[in-house]
């Protein structure tokens, strides 16, 4: 049985270690790292193609997919944004492969903070507060249809206060709870 060894091309420090512009490829995961080395680690921009058919084009920091980038995937998504140990962090644009689109804040791969989602199937657009993936506290649901609601919402429902305009101009404002409202 043979053995794959990694191959790399480029730049040396002291003649054995990754300094400089060059690429290193990881046959036998699957991985290549074309960019920037600083004493034998990723550092700079570069670009890495990873096995899952996915390529991050961006800032590395010490080995890591750190500070800004675009990461393409195989079904056709991307994520334009910052990232932080590899994953998407800070403000950031993600394209789903079904169109939709959420620009704003990340924590942890998670939409965070302050942000716009606009959804492919539904045409429904939320703008406001993310917590965990979720809508959660104030924000703006409009329906493709016109209906409009805004107020506070929790774990993606309409929950708390809030004023839900219909498309046919009838109105509620007041209390809500898991998207139903609590009164006439």
């Amino acid at each position: 049985m043979s053995t794959i060894v990694p191959t790399y091309q480029g730049a040396k420090k002291d003649s054995r270690l990754r300094h400089g512009k060059g690429t290193y490829a990881y046959h036998y995961q699957g991985f290549k790292y074309s960019g920037e080395w600083r004493d034998g680690v990723k550092h700079g921009r570069g670009v890495l193609e990873l096995p899952d058919g996915s390529v991050y084009d961006g800032d590395f920091t010490e080995g890591e997919m750190t500070g800004r980038g675009r990461r393409t995937y195989a079904n056709g998504s991307w994520y334009d944004g910052e990232t932080f140990r590899g994953e998407r962090h800070g403000d950031g644009t993600f394209q789903y492969a079904d169109g939709s689109l959420y620009e704003g804040g990340w924590k942890e791969q998670l939409r965070s903070g302050r942000g716009r989602f606009k959804l492919a199937a539904s045409g429904e657009e939320y703008q406001g507060d993310f917590e965990r993936h979720h809508f959660n506290g104030k924000g703006v649901l409009k329906s493709k249809g016109g209906d409009l609601f805004e107020g506070d919402f929790v774990d993606g429902e309409r929950h708390g206060r809030g004023k839900a305009t219909l498309a046919d101009g009838s109105t509620y404002d007041g209390d809500w709870r898991a998207s139903v409202k609590q009164g006439h």
